[in-house]
């Protein structure tokens, strides 16, 4: 005898991205913390970039919804660091000879899915198959970082559990 059992692949689909908005570090640095407990603090000498929030885009976690097979579980993996970087044209080399050593660090890196505990990188999906998730974290700003767009892919690794 043989059998198989075949299921709703997991996908994921990026709703929002992970965005720290537009700040400025003063002369001794700071970070930049979204999260699911506090929300939004700049901590140090991190700063808010305009003079308020309405003018400025707010920062605000990443969103994803899941879908799959229904009333399965599922676990999400990140990285616990990533490093950041300007969104200019490089190449592998340039940044291999230190020209383009100007990354900035994000750590703190947590998930929240809607059906998840805090502190839990794992959701269930509803009897519709259907889930939501959010990451978030904490932007590291040297004294001396440069001004400019940073950005970086999240490598997010989704599997059933």
């Amino acid at each position: 005898m043989a059998r198989a059992t075949v299921i709703r692949p997991i996908t994921i689909i990026l709703i929002d991205d992970l965005d720290f908005g537009i700040v400025r570090s003063e002369s001794s640095g700071g970070f930049v913390e979204v999260s699911h407990l506090t929300g939004v603090q700049y901590i140090g000498g991190a700063r808010l970039g305009c003079r308020q929030l309405g003018i400025c885009p707010a920062p605000h976690a990443a969103r994803f919804s899941v879908s799959g097979e229904a009333n399965r579980s599922y676990t999400v993996t990140l990285p616990k660091t990533l490093a950041i970087r300007p969104a200019a044209e490089r190449t592998l080399a340039q940044e291999q000879d230190g020209r383009f050593s100007d990354s900035l660090i994000v750590d703190a890196i947590t998930v929240l899915s809607v059906s998840g505990q805090i502190g839990n990188a794992t959701g269930k999906l509803d009897v519709n198959g259907k889930d939501q998730f959010e990451i978030f974290g904490r932007l590291r700003m040297p004294s001396e970082t440069k001004p400019g767009r940073y950005r970086a892919q999240i490598p997010i690794l989704v599997v059933y559990s």
